[in-house]
């Protein structure tokens, strides 16, 4: 799994999956080309509620344009595809998250050995395994803290944000079934 290779070592993490009955091709292609409006309207409005405290104390909201691809939009707000095969696709973002005043997103090349105190790093997965006439999609996101102070901080936003991020990441997947399988039932 590429996801090892990027974060294998981890204080927090949560993962979910969903069967779906396309080809490897099709689910790849949903979850590059899959936009915000596709996903759901309760995407959006938890997405809102994440970005009240962040308003509030000035800082950039991460909210999501509805007709451009999610995958590129997380790109541009400081998300990085660190690699994509045939059956995986790994994303990561390093910050300081969790922190009260404005923390940094930094935009990095070297994911892997990134250790500055103070922050977090972030590596997420879309991940597929053939199974007779299925493929079982699952999406981990693994957080590691490069110090004590962070991950007290990081332990306090993770118990606030993990309802709604675990919720997120459910009604992405439903969503990505969804176009993957109308994409196949359309080429039959």
């Amino acid at each position: 799994m590429l996801l090892n290779k990027y974060l294998q070592y981890y204080h927090f993490s949560e993962k979910h999956e969903i069967k779906i009955s396309a080809s490897k091709e099709n689910i790849v292609q949903a979850i590059i080309d899959l936009h915000p409006n596709e996903i759901s309207f309760l995407f959006s409005t938890l997405f809102f509620i994440r970005s009240i405290p962040p308003k509030i104390l000035g800082k950039n909201y991460i909210g999501f344009s509805p007709d451009t691809p999610l995958l590129k939009q997380l790109e541009e707000k400081g998300f990085k595809i660190l690699e994509i095969n045939d059956h995986e696709i790994v994303l990561g973002v390093i910050g300081q998250f969790g922190k009260l005043k404005k923390g940094e997103i930094y935009y990095i090349d070297d994911f892997i050995n990134f250790n500055e105190r103070e922050s977090v790093k972030v590596a997420t997965n879309f991940f597929l395994v053939e199974r007779e006439d299925i493929v079982l999609l699952s999406t981990e996101t693994r957080i590691y803290n490069t110090d004590k102070k962070s991950k007290r901080r990081f332990t306090v936003y993770w118990m606030i944000v993990y309802p709604g991020s675990a919720l997120i990441r459910k009604i992405w997947l439903k969503a990505i079934k969804r176009r993957s399988e109308r994409t196949t039932s359309l080429c039959v």
